[in-house]
């Protein structure tokens, strides 16, 4: 998979399984035109989140117009709080990629969204003297996984990256599908700082590693 995601218009993500005017909503929610418009787009299709006040620091971190979700279309591993956009773009990434995938690979439906944090103020990959991570501005979230509804658990790993089978077909659709919703898709097939999770981010670089 090339840096970039060239063969990606963005957003492009099938939402057929929504009515028009649902799916219209939400894709135009990624994209953080009008922070009402993409909350009342996210509570259509059953996501569950508050406000939370704006904030900013001396260190360049912080939110606008970010929310604490306790569920999207899945139930999650723990709350997190990230910027509308992101919460829209997760939850169309659910209904359009990780839902589909999960029926074909396994015939079964997704249960919960495993993830390993949100905002954070940090550089990327916490190096020293690195430019602040989209995980520092609310608009990025780390995936680990996803709980299937039979109680299978498909984790992000090297290993299972790597399968040949149901397991690894089902992580490498998560990540080519994750490109057509967030602008930064970054998993095992990029490094070993993501070996154990998908990093999905609606920063200012496009890539689909």
């Amino acid at each position: 998979m090339l840096a970039g995601c060239t063969r990606f218009a963005w957003p492009d993500v099938d939402l057929s399984r929504l009515p028009p005017e649902q799916a219209d909503a939400l894709k135009a929610a990624i994209t953080g035109v009008d922070p009402q418009a993409c909350r009342a787009a996210i509570a259509a299709v059953g996501v569950r989140a508050t406000l939370v006040p704006d904030q900013r620091d001396d260190r360049g971190c912080g939110f606008d117009d970010a929310l604490r979700v306790t569920r999207t279309t899945l139930a999650l591993s723990g709350p997190f709080i990230a910027e509308c956009p992101v919460v829209a773009a997760l939850a169309a990434w659910e209904i359009g990629v990780v839902a589909p995938a999960a029926q074909t690979r396994f015939g079964t439906t997704p249960a919960r969204l495993n993830h390993v944090g949100t905002y954070a103020c940090r550089t990327v990959n916490r190096r020293p003297g690195a430019r602040l991570s989209q995980h520092a501005l609310g608009k990025a979230i780390d995936v680990a996984g996803v709980t299937l509804a039979d109680g299978r658990d498909v984790r992000v790993s090297a290993a299972n990256w790597a399968d040949d089978g149901a397991t690894g077909g089902f992580l490498k659709d998560l990540r080519d599908g994750a490109c057509g919703a967030f602008r930064s898709v970054i998993g095992p097939a990029r490094d070993r700082a993501h070996a154990n999770h998908f990093h999905l981010d609606l920063g200012p670089f496009r890539v689909c590693r």
